[in-house]
């Protein structure tokens, strides 16, 4: 049957598989373990949260937790609630938040572009390398450009159509996002509302009793947010957190958060680099940095009037937030994300100017190309030059020639040149991603003695039994799977202490010179998979920077 036919018979468009192809790359990601630090973690706060029937106290370990606000943990524990403690429960709630997203953007984008572009838009956004990354390894951040991303589009139908009910969801959404992650839902949402307000020209908008309708369904909506800060922190002043007492959560929300970050206060100072997140943005974006880098060129080429212009609101918006979040004293990659929506939105006008000439610009398909070759090679080396994969092969084989037979297809279609460009692309995306989802993440879990060892104890005679530690170190992939946050034992409680016992490499060669008797229950090899370098990646060098977790059984009857 003809190509052709065949795909308008399943009402089947390339364009609509590669979007098929992609939600399963995020699909299959729900079903890779958790990693630590974050993802495990903020698992195990919200099943505390089920186990304890406690919705108000963020609890991290055995402190108050004071960083992140509620909401991403209510979403989690509702998935827990109804699904039970799965890594994919947990995961579930971010995946629809990124589906939320991209219908958001592609919607935004239609607002002043056509649908072929909006199209491009959205995937940009949903298949940038980041976005995909927070799908598997879930923080705050999916939840948060969910609603950031809804907000947006939501606020500016409102400017352009100024219909009550886009008002009404927008106001929601953002704040939402507010009690997900706090300031910088504001700094973004309110930047953007305010380029668009000026750049249409509707300053009037914001007398209007619109603006105080929008405040209201605002405060309104972060209201439970700020009543269990008020629960956990205001009325607990003797609270210690982070060597500092009398603590209000309802002033850290809106004011200390933020000014932590910035001053390196509190959490501490993990990079003064003012460009830390232009090298970090250039993976970030991938494989669409290139058409990003096009779009900033092309601003800088136009003349005065596009300051004037719509297509300018983007880069209006991230001429200023970009700079503030630089400044800050303490960042982390994963903290681009909710820009992500500016810079898929900032490649519109360029995209629309490359589907509207006979020939894509010849750096950008050249650029774009070698990107596509270094696709497939890494997925090649992730494959045959990291870890064994004995009886993977049949997976990875469909994979690769999947992609290859997706590409020889998009070869012999009759495209726009540049799109046939984005869909070569798009196709080693999504080869490279379907690789780290379903065989490099969940082998890398193998690395999280914490899980290795829950896993093990679900099958023993120990499934049931309680296990504590000698440290506050974390513990999360264990606490997490094995459904049971470790305890602390106490030093004057060990001689007599009968149970299991969690150790690190350091803690159990100092129970060894002491000559205390145990029985080892597992012993599984251990490595902080999140921060992962050459040495660990290289199989000739790996024992070098791994250790051991122990579990032990002590004074057994």
């Amino acid at each position: 049957m003809d190509q052709k036919l065949f795909l308008n018979k399943f009402h089947f468009t390339p364009q609509r598989l590669l979007w098929v192809c992609l939600f399963m790359v995020y699909l299959l990601g729900l079903f890779s373990p958790l990693i630590e630090n974050d993802s495990a973690q903020f698992a195990a706060m919200a099943m505390r949260m089920v186990q304890e029937n406690d919705y108000l106290h963020l609890i991290k370990g055995f402190e108050p937790y004071l960083d992140k606000p509620h909401m991403h943990f209510w979403l989690s524990a509702l998935s827990f609630e109804l699904f039970g403690f799965h890594h994919w429960a947990y995961r579930l709630p971010s995946l629809l938040m990124l589906i939320i997203a991209t219908f958001s953007i592609y919607s935004w984008s239609n607002l002043f572009y056509n649908a072929q572009v909006s199209q491009w838009v959205a995937f940009f956004f949903a298949s940038a390398q980041t976005i995909i990354l927070s799908g598997i390894d879930v923080r705050t951040d999916a939840v948060l450009v969910g609603f950031v991303s809804l907000a947006l589009y939501q606020f500016s139908a409102f400017i352009e159509r100024e219909n009550r009910s886009s008002l009404i969801i927008g106001s929601v959404a953002a704040a939402f996002a507010f009690s997900t992650k706090g300031q910088i839902a504001l700094l973004v949402i309110g930047i953007a509302l305010l380029a668009h307000l000026g750049l249409r020209k509707k300053w009037h908008l914001l007398l209007s009793h619109h603006a105080l309708l929008a405040l209201f369904l605002f405060l309104s909506c972060i209201s439970p947010m700020l009543y269990a800060y008020y629960i956990q922190f205001d009325q607990h002043p003797e609270l210690v957190i982070r060597g500092q007492g009398e603590r209000t959560g309802l002033k850290f929300i809106f004011w200390e958060q933020s000014m932590e970050r910035l001053s390196g206060e509190g959490l501490g100072k993990n990079s003064s680099n003012y460009f830390f997140f232009v090298h970090s943005f250039l993976w970030e974006f991938l494989p669409w940095t290139i058409l990003f880098m096009g779009s900033l060129i092309a601003v800088f080429k136009r003349k005065k009037e596009l300051f004037y212009s719509i297509d300018f609101f983007p880069f209006l918006v991230l001429l200023i937030v970009f700079p503030l979040i630089s400044m800050a004293q303490f960042k982390l990659p994963h903290y681009l994300n909710v820009l992500m929506p500016i810079f898929a939105l900032a490649t519109a006008k360029f995209i629309d100017y490359c589907f509207h000439i006979n020939k894509p610009l010849k750096p950008i398909v050249l650029l774009q190309l070698l990107i596509v070759l270094l696709y497939f090679t890494f997925g090649l080396l992730l494959f045959f030059g990291i870890f064994e994969n004995k009886g993977k092969g049949f997976l990875f084989a469909l994979i690769l020639c999947t992609s290859l037979w997706g590409i020889t297809r998009v070869m012999g279609l009759k495209f726009h040149p540049f799109e046939r460009l984005l869909m070569f692309n798009a196709i080693g995306l999504i080869f490279v991603n379907l690789i780290l989802n379903t065989l490099f993440y969940p082998r890398l879990a193998e690395f999280q003695a914490g899980y290795t060892i829950a896993r093990e104890l679900k099958t023993s005679s120990y499934a049931e039994a309680p296990i504590y530690k000698l440290s506050d170190k974390h513990s999360w992939a264990i606490d997490f799977y094995h459904q049971r946050p470790l305890m602390l034992l106490k030093v004057e409680n060990f001689d007599s202490f009968q149970g299991l016992l969690y150790l690190t490499q350091e803690e159990f060669n100092e129970l060894k010179d002491r000559g205390t008797p145990y029985d080892l229950i597992a012993k599984k090899i251990q490595f902080s998979i999140s921060r992962l370098n050459f040495k660990f990646l290289n199989p000739k060098t790996r024992d070098l920077v791994t250790s051991y977790r122990y579990l032990i059984h002590l004074n057994p009857s």
